[in-house]
């Protein structure tokens, strides 16, 4: 019983052995597992959830003193919807005097397995995500080292961790019933893609599902995915009208809908009177934008608030609910109104 107490952490060597490949192998699965043929790292992978391995044995060891640390993986770095979100959550978790780690993943599951092994082996005492959909990997990972951690900006009744977020398909749906109360028949969608990221994904569903509804096809070439930058609005909205003439714009990000709007502007096309275009983040700068724009309000304070509440609760061993779900709103401002039928 002493032996089994005193035993020394796993080692790379342990791992290679198990994995039947060199500890150089395993190094690479760590470190660049895309360098790696698909069966060596699978076995590497199994070898390293069996044995519980971490390259930094003591961050295990010395847990119980804590690091302090908390990390969050970010999908990018080069958005402005996570300024205020990153922002809240580090001051909630600084009040007990925790500072936050932030990282991305580029929108790539493998990577962002990559970051939270990183994460891990510093040390980090708790570990924040975003979205739904992630490298099974991932969370075996954090299940072994028992990391408290939670996903944010998605909430899925079905998902069975736990969550601080919003449905993302039922906010889309609103949107519709927005601009299909306004009379429009005739719509698109202007959308970031969909690989990857179920926040987009659950947009556009919602959209398609919503106008199905309504006896509304929302075909695929009226469905364009775009990179989520002001220049990716301005080819979306080209390559829409390349296909017809809708007058209710459906954006999946208010970027994308600054890079609209000014396409618009640039081939005279009157927003709203032309057509309608709703945006989803709700900005600061949207209430700015000429004309305003109309956009679904995403409440990233609480988020954040709820996010650094619960890890803060688990590391200090209290209970806290582990599902909460936040409503965004739709803010209506001067992008959206009747189309021009409507208005005859």
């Amino acid at each position: 019983m002493i032996e089994d107490a005193k035993r020394s952490p796993v080692r790379l060597s342990d791992v290679a052995r198990s994995a039947g490949c060199s500890a150089a192998t395993v190094s690479r699965v760590l470190n660049s597992p895309e360098s790696v043929n698909r069966d060596a790292r699978l076995r590497v992978e199994a070898a390293v959830r069996e044995l519980g391995y971490t390259r930094n044995g003591a961050a295990r060891a010395l847990r119980s003193r804590r690091s302090q640390m908390v990390g969050v993986i970010l999908p990018t770095l080069r958005q402005p919807i996570y300024a205020d979100f990153i922002g809240t959550l580090q001051d909630g978790l600084a009040r007990q005097n925790y500072a936050l780690v932030v990282t991305t993943s580029d929108y790539s599951p493998d990577r962002e397995l990559f970051q939270a092994r990183l994460l891990v082996e510093r040390g980090i005492d708790g570990l924040v995500l975003v979205g739904h959909t992630h490298r099974p990997e991932l969370y075996e990972l954090l299940e072994i080292q028992d990391l408290p951690f939670l996903t944010t900006y998605t909430f899925w009744p079905e998902f069975p961790h736990p969550m601080v977020g919003f449905d993302n398909f039922a906010a889309m749906v609103r949107v519709v019933d927005h601009l299909h109360g306004l009379g429009h028949r005739d719509f698109a969608m202007l959308a970031g893609a969909r690989k990857d990221n179920d926040r987009v994904e659950q947009r556009v569903a919602g959209a398609v599902a919503a106008l199905a509804a309504r006896g509304i096809d929302l075909p695929a070439e009226r469905i364009v995915e775009e990179a989520f930058t002001i220049e990716g609005g301005r080819r979306g909205l080209a390559r829409l009208f390349d296909t017809g003439n809708p007058t209710a714009l459906l954006c999946s990000s208010d970027v994308l809908a600054y890079g609209a709007l000014i396409e618009c502007r640039a081939r005279r096309l009157d927003v709203p009177g032309r057509l309608s275009i709703v945006g989803y983040d709700s900005l600061q700068s949207s209430a700015h934008t000429v004309p305003a724009l109309t956009s679904m309000e995403i409440p990233a304070d609480e988020m954040a608030q709820r996010a650094a509440a619960y890890i803060l609760a688990r590391l200090a061993g209290r209970s806290h609910p582990a599902r909460v779900e936040i409503h965004p709103r739709l803010v209506v401002r001067d992008t959206t109104a009747p189309p021009p039928a409507a208005r005859r």
